[in-house]
């Protein structure tokens, strides 16, 4: 009879993409630059970091989205939430992103227009600023 011995290699380690939030102040603004794939199983992922970003009175806020690979509704949904939170409080949120279907995608939902976007950190910089004038 065939005994089969087990294989006691280690597989290799199973890599989801994920999404993960950086966070840095910039003058007045605090800037949230996500990165990676922001859906269903990742929201949750950077949602602490918006709302702290976020939860604070007259909040000036950029969202960075230059390093996202993907966004679905889970992701429109925590920025809308980020524009409520931050109007709410007398606040402004601003996004940039430069990705073609990004940008296509916060216009056919219409968030651009709640959303001010523009391509680069120091064009939102630029607008914010012109815009406290």
């Amino acid at each position: 009879m065939l005994q089969l011995q087990p294989n006691l290699e280690p597989l290799p380690e199973l890599r989801l993409p994920g999404a993960r939030a950086r966070c840095f102040t910039l003058g007045q603004y605090t800037v949230v630059e996500l990165h990676g794939e922001i859906d269903l199983y990742t929201a949750r992922d950077i949602a602490d970091a918006l709302d702290a970003a976020t939860g604070q009175p007259a909040a000036r806020v950029i969202i960075d989205l230059r390093p996202v690979d993907f966004i679905d509704c889970s992701g429109l949904n925590l920025l809308y939430r980020a524009h409520h939170r931050t109007h709410s409080h007398g606040g402004s949120v601003r996004l940039v992103s430069d990705q073609p279907l990004i940008r296509k995608l916060l216009h056919l939902t219409e968030l651009d227009l709640l959303l001010p976007l523009t391509a680069t950190l120091d064009d939102a910089l630029t607008a914010s600023n012109a815009g406290d004038q």
